[in-house]
């Protein structure tokens, strides 16, 4: 939520200007949850002591789910182990990866013939 290169609110990249403009996060799941067809309210889940939530909007068309992820202060950088295993132990994000966050979506989201 602290990335300054595709702002959380949209807009102009607030690192690299310019005149391309993106969705603030709102807009794009709006969107989403209104082309799947889901219910427009979303059940919230917090880890990692609230510093990573996930929202998730279910009873969707053609059994699809709209889930967002957000993670408090943290910029533009991958947060995958790599950077996180350096944090400090008492850190909330020590140790998260990213990767295996959407692996785990993907594993339970598996494309219909």
């Amino acid at each position: 939520m602290a990335d300054n290169d595709i702002v959380y609110e949209g807009g102009v990249s607030l690192h690299r200007g310019g005149t391309r403009t993106f969705w603030s996060v709102n807009e794009s799941i709006d969107f989403w949850v209104r082309h799947n067809g889901c219910h427009p309210n979303a059940a919230e889940t917090e880890l990692n002591h609230g510093h990573f939530r996930i929202h998730t909007w279910g009873a969707c068309s053609n059994d699809t789910e709209v889930v967002l992820y957000l993670m408090e202060n943290w910029g533009h950088v991958w947060p995958g182990r790599y950077f996180t295993a350096e944090l400090e132990e008492e850190d909330p994000l020590k140790d998260f990866d990213a990767a295996e966050v959407i692996w785990n979506f993907f594993k339970s989201h598996t494309r219909k013939p």
